[in-house]
């Protein structure tokens, strides 16, 4: 790229798979299938997730691993770095510039996105076991000497989607600056995409069953944990083009169950496309 700094991008269309939590879930399918000998057996919340995960994918849509709320329409996210043999893969994108200083004014639009159905699905949502959210939700921290089971629900989903032409040439000097920025630092143009579209679900709801004679103090102590963690996890959305604030409150409460609930949207997967720097003739 040398000295030469671009004066707008634009977007080429293309797909960005995700493969690790595919092998995992095949592994998983495959685990049930031999330990059945064969003999039919009803669906499972791993399945319906298993169900989503292929239709996200073959969709061209990357599942949002930690149901991060960063990954919103129009964020810039970067992919990669340098290391010590080269470019090297980041774990998980991180955020580089937000939606609303890179497109100001623009706003995606939305369309239904519909779950695989499943014997676990109802109304729209689909639910999912420990095992699946082990794998979803790694950083979630659960006290299983206080919690016996839990499982989760995901509200109905829509795509909230930006066409190529919204955002094409439409990139702030602001963001533009800061690109170059990030180039003339030792950043590569390839390691940047934009996030243009994201399959996100209205709510999420936490089931969580208790073990006998877990105390008062200790259920109260979980609940609150629990609570703060999933706020953190969905306040991701305050810089991107979902609504700011993220709550998580109780639907409802007993001594062997508690039920707790978030309506901020849930980001449950999304598409990218690189940026690539046109120059001014």
């Amino acid at each position: 790229m040398g000295n030469r700094r671009p004066a707008r991008l634009y977007l080429p269309q293309r797909h960005w798979f995700i493969g690790l939590l595919r092998l995992v879930m095949t592994v998983l399918v495959l685990g049930a299938t031999i330990a059945s000998c064969g003999v039919p057996t009803k669906p499972t919340q791993e399945d319906a997730m298993q169900d989503v995960i292929q239709l996200l994918e073959g969709q061209g849509f990357t599942p949002n691993i930690g149901l991060s709320g960063t990954y919103g329409p129009g964020n810039v996210i970067q992919t990669a770095e340098s290391g010590a043999e080269g470019a090297r893969p980041l774990p998980s994108p991180v955020v580089f510039l937000w939606a609303s200083d890179c497109f100001p004014g623009q706003a995606p639009r939305t369309s239904a996105f519909v779950l695989p159905d499943s014997y676990e699905r109802r109304a729209g949502s689909v639910s999912m076991g420990v095992k699946i959210l082990a794998l979803l939700l790694p950083s979630l921290n659960v006290d299983r000497s206080a919690v016996s089971d839990y499982t989760m629900t995901l509200g109905d989903t829509e795509v909230q989607t930006f066409a190529k032409g919204d955002l094409s040439h439409q990139f702030s000097e602001k963001c533009v600056q800061a690109l170059v920025q990030a180039m003339e630092d030792g950043d590569q143009i390839d390691w940047f995409s934009v996030i243009v579209e994201a399959v996100v679900a209205d709510s999420l709801t936490l089931r969580i069953l208790w073990r006998e004679n877990t105390s008062v103090g200790a259920r109260a102590s979980q609940k609150s944990s629990i609570k703060d963690q999933l706020g953190r996890i969905l306040r991701g959305a305050a810089s991107s083009a979902l609504p700011v604030s993220a709550s998580v409150g109780v639907e409802s409460e007993s001594d062997k169950i508690t039920v707790l609930q978030s309506n901020v949207p849930v980001i449950v997967g999304y598409r990218i496309r690189p940026l690539q720097p046109v120059y001014d003739k």
